[in-house]
């Protein structure tokens, strides 16, 4: 009728019947159903429990909400309940008798206590490579307080092992050293690991010529 006015513009007339028009509606799956399928997961099967309540009103939407309730529930059953810090210390003082590496706890009072840990491997490894006679090799032995483990600190010592070389840098290996974990940079606090004593393999004993020269 107006094609001088709307030269691009085509309407188009669709005849025919209308096809049903089916609703998707979400329907919440009520509470006590929730709680049945809970108790049902401990001892049947998926399968099982969605079989024997099809009802979409009575029963589960499908078989992902049984799975994804399932999962819930396994993964409530292992947590693991916190500890408060008595129980932490006393888990501290276990590993001191049950792992070599954990050589002394340190308590000081309304403080985290400090853990020195170590091998007899890596003490060996420092009096070789860092207190050698002063003709020989030697290289430095190093310490860096940067490092946060959650709510505490760790010191680490590091050295390079004189014994192997990479070869694309043609240099030493640094490995790590004696570990304190610590909660605070007190000065009690480091005296613990830096006093007037070395690590050996027999525990803490007065400094030795080689260890006052370095």
């Amino acid at each position: 009728m107006h094609s001088e006015k709307f030269p691009a513009l085509a309407v188009h007339e669709f005849k025919g019947c209308c096809p049903e028009l089916k609703h998707h509606a979400f329907v919440r799956t009520k509470p006590q159903v929730i709680d049945k399928i809970k108790e049902e997961v401990i001892v049947k099967k998926v399968g099982e429990i969605y079989s024997s309540n099809e009802d979409i009103l009575e029963g589960p939407s499908n078989r992902r909400q049984i799975y994804n309730i399932k999962a819930r529930s396994q993964t409530k059953s292992q947590v693991i309940p916190k500890a408060n810090f008595a129980d932490q210390v006393s888990a501290l003082e276990e590993l001191q008798h049950t792992m070599p590496f954990v050589k002394l706890i340190v308590r000081q009072y309304k403080k985290v206590p400090s853990v020195i840990l170590y091998t007899e491997e890596q003490i060996s490894d420092i009096k070789r490579f860092c207190c050698p006679p002063v003709t020989a090799e030697s290289t430095v032995l190093g310490f860096d307080k940067t490092f946060n483990l959650s709510n505490i600190h760790v010191t680490v010592s590091v050295y390079k092992c004189l014994a192997v070389k990479r070869r694309s840098a043609n240099d030493h290996f640094i490995f790590c050293g004696p570990l304190l974990l610590h909660g605070n940079s007190h000065k009690d606090t480091f005296f613990s690991f830096f006093p007037p004593f070395i690590w050996t393999t027999d525990g803490l004993s007065s400094s030795t010529n080689s260890w006052q020269r370095r």
